[in-house]
């Protein structure tokens, strides 16, 4: 088993792409078949797979954010972005797992592993850990 650390700086409604961080990761471990797991320990953030094209990285942010508004009505609020954003983070969710074959992640040709940030801007953290089929 293999457990990094890394960093990501935002910027609001910012979608910041891990893929290249996370392959670095895998190949890190060394492991060559297992999976990757992928977790942020945030509640106003969110990961996601979606197409590495930086429009429909933009299409997306806007419809999430069209689907929940930040706004001032939420019962639980600190700031309208913050209540906003754990809606968010519940619905596309704090973890991801994808497969390792051959030493490499397992993933479209088109697709990225994203961090979406809803509250920010401000430093976050994911945490890559790699398990190795037994």
């Amino acid at each position: 088993m293999y457990t990094n650390k890394l960093s990501v700086h935002t910027v609001y409604m910012g979608m910041h792409d891990l893929t290249e961080s996370i392959l670095r990761e895998v190949k890190a471990s060394g492991i060559q078949s297992g999976i990757c797991h992928i977790s942020m320990l945030h509640s106003t953030a969110g990961l996601l797979i979606c197409d590495k094209d930086e429009n429909a990285k933009t299409d997306i942010m806007c419809d999430i954010e069209r689907a929940i508004p930040t706004r001032v009505d939420f019962k639980h609020r600190e700031t309208a972005s913050d209540a906003g954003g754990h809606i968010k983070t519940a619905l596309t969710g704090s973890q991801i797992s994808l497969i390792i074959d051959h030493g490499s992640l397992i993933l479209g040709p088109d697709q990225a592993v994203v961090f979406a940030e809803f509250d920010g801007p401000r430093p976050r953290n994911v945490i890559v850990t790699v398990y190795a089929d037994s």
